[in-house]
């Protein structure tokens, strides 16, 4: 039995999972695991459990807008020969569709997240989901991290004269391969928040708008989607995250990437930007991230 059958949804599409695990033992112990993973979590939760956990899910799906964007960024800079640019929006493509699954892993503090090394993410993730039985990812995606780390900080510190990296054999053009990675992380990211979802639903409770929980609501949200400024120490969100932060203080619960992906592909790059003095729209369109993601997800 693949994963869909265990999902609540019609559109779900966990095939990289499905293909990894490669049958229905194996399946069924990964899903029976973290079932009660969460099951501890939930069970007789407080109203702060809840909203980290609402932040925790939605913070995960921005994780994959932003690495995709970052990727399909990155394959625009490669068609104008912009080296640099490559790898650095290569590299941290995957960084965040790793951490789109870390944010989801109750063992990790919410309130280190935003700070996490990025020797700690890759550890984190490949312990937990490429280094123990199911091994629901595989194991080369720690190489794959590590040679674009490698070939973003070569470009940040010894540029090379002449762009010679990407046909070496030791980096191999390594874009062939990251869309597998990516996939697999954006599907394994959905995956749990349906199974956060579920086990929510069963044993958790919707935190209202209680007035002595708004502060609480709005610094935790505030410090996983935003960062202070280095002068004012105040924290500058686009009007996407400023109705997002309404959403949660008005109600709190950890939701899917299913119920939240067309609200959010709404408010993708769709109201303000630094476009001032830009003759064209950029090259890179919402569209084709959207179409990236949608079809990874569903």
């Amino acid at each position: 039995m693949p994963f869909e059958e265990y999902s609540q949804y019609s559109v779900s599409n966990f095939s990289h999972l499905n293909r990894k695990l490669m049958n229905e033992k194996d399946i069924h112990r990964y899903h029976s695991q973290w079932i009660e993973k969460y099951t501890r979590v939930f069970k007789g939760s407080k109203a702060k459990t809840v909203i980290d956990w609402d932040v925790r899910t939605s913070k995960s799906l921005k994780e994959v807008f932003t690495s995709a964007a970052f990727y399909m960024e990155s394959q625009s800079a490669k068609k104008s020969n912009s080296w640099s640019a490559f790898y650095f929006l290569s590299y941290y493509s995957l960084f965040h569709a790793l951490l789109a699954n870390v944010y989801l892993l109750p063992d990790e503090k919410l309130e280190s997240l935003s700070e996490i090394t990025h020797s700690k993410l890759i550890n984190v993730f490949y312990s937990t989901f490429s280094n123990a039985k199911p091994y629901i990812v595989n194991g080369k995606i720690k190489e794959m991290f590590e040679v674009l780390k490698y070939a973003r900080e070569y470009y940040s510190y010894q540029m090379p004269f002449n762009d010679f990296l990407y046909n070496q054999k030791e980096i191999n053009r390594p874009d062939i391969r990251l869309p597998y990675f990516l996939r697999c992380c954006y599907q394994l990211a959905s995956l749990h928040s349906e199974i956060i979802e579920k086990v929510f639903q069963k044993h958790g409770k919707v935190v209202r708008g209680a007035a002595q929980l708004h502060r609480y609501k709005k610094e935790t949200f505030l410090r996983a989607h935003a960062r202070p400024h280095p002068v004012t120490n105040e924290y500058l969100l686009d009007p996407s995250d400023e109705f997002r932060m309404r959403e949660l203080i008005s109600a709190s619960a950890p939701t899917s990437f299913v119920i939240n992906l067309e609200h959010y592909c709404d408010e993708f790059r769709n109201y303000v930007g630094d476009d001032e003095g830009h003759d064209s729209y950029p090259v890179v369109s919402q569209q084709e991230i959207f179409t990236f993601i949608y079809r990874t997800l569903e």
